[in-house]
């Protein structure tokens, strides 16, 4: 059977309606209300006696004169339609198989029984992960004494605030602290997946009972015109051909088991505050500063008013690289043999 084209989209088609139309009907089985399963022998007669339907067993048929020309069953005449293989057991049809780029209408008295696909096109999903930082709220003590540090003033000083405009003398000491915690990160994951494609679409019609005779073959009616089918018989699941001539099988499905997403977006960042304190020889921390060493007492290099500062490191988030996960896998398989 040829290659078609794609048929865009997610393709789930959770239940195949197989009742069979009467000559003339020309509704798809698919998505239908009240659509069932085929059933072993469900020949149905139009009004002119013609059975359109397709059969389990290969031997269903309806009495009377096709509209084709062809005797009734039962008559010695030959067939004047299509002879075709007979259904094997277990198996279901016979249908007329066109494999084109989109599911069809079957023509007028072949009723769609079933609508299948193949060559699955899934793309890896698409994966990046970034980070979102909550502020933190770390700062700086310092203790200001002039008689060493057992005690004094304590200035707590933000990233670059100014905490100035004391004269405790020229002989200060000053001793610094770090207190409070950074931001927090969150990891912001943003995952796509192109929606999967099939490259193949089945569409399987039934073929109506003839009457005339076939020499133990079945008399079918003929090929639809103007749609290139094959003869095909069908089974749920993946099979075999069962061979008595419908020897060219292609393993079809009917959805797709997608589980495809993203994984491994994490985010690294600060574990502690970070920051540097320094002491000025000026009310307004106008000059370089002195820089005071955290947890120690340090004799400031100050002359009489004096200020301190803080530099407090904002709170960094790192992303990870969040990698592709899980994918798309055919599902509801079915198993189509065909002549050769």
């Amino acid at each position: 059977m040829g290659t078609a084209g794609r048929l865009a989209g997610l393709v789930v088609v959770a239940s195949l309606g197989c009742s069979f139309d009467s000559v003339g009907g020309n509704e798809s089985a698919l998505g239908s209300a009240g659509s069932s399963t085929p059933t072993s022998g469900d020949d149905t007669a139009d009004s002119s006696g013609d059975s359109t339907g397709a059969d389990s067993a290969g031997m269903g048929s309806a009495e009377g004169t096709s509209v084709a020309g062809s005797t009734s069953v039962g008559s010695e005449e030959a067939c004047v339609d299509a002879c075709i293989p007979q259904v094997p057991a277990g198996w279901l049809g016979p249908y007329y198989a066109a494999e084109v780029a989109n599911a069809i209408d079957c023509p007028a008295g072949y009723a769609v029984q079933d609508v299948a696909y193949a060559g699955l096109v899934a793309p890896e999903a698409d994966c990046a992960c970034s980070c979102d930082a909550a502020p933190g709220d770390c700062r700086v003590d310092v203790l200001l004494s002039a008689q060493g540090c057992p005690g004094g003033l304590t200035e707590t000083v933000t990233d670059g605030q100014c905490a100035g405009n004391h004269t405790l003398g020229v002989d200060v000491y000053g001793r610094a602290t770090l207190h409070g915690s950074p931001g927090a990160c969150t990891p912001n994951l943003v995952q796509t997946a192109a929606p999967a494609e099939w490259m193949t679409t089945v569409t399987l019609c039934a073929a109506p009972a003839r009457g005339g005779d076939c020499g133990g073959d079945r008399c079918t009616a003929a090929e639809p015109e103007g749609i290139a089918t094959s003869a095909c018989i069908s089974k749920d699941g993946d099979h075999p051909c069962p061979g008595g001539g419908y020897d060219a099988r292609t393993l079809y499905h009917r959805s797709v088991s997608d589980d495809r997403s993203c994984v491994g977006c994490n985010c690294g960042g600060s574990s502690a505050c970070e920051a540097q304190a320094f002491a000025h020889d000026n009310g307004s921390c106008t000059d370089s500063g002195q820089p005071l060493p955290f947890n120690s007492c340090v004799d400031l290099q100050v002359s009489g008013t004096y200020g301190v500062t803080a530099s407090i490191a904002p709170t960094t988030c790192t992303p990870s690289q969040a990698t592709p996960a899980g994918q798309a896998e055919p599902a509801d398989p079915v198993t189509v043999c065909c002549a050769q």
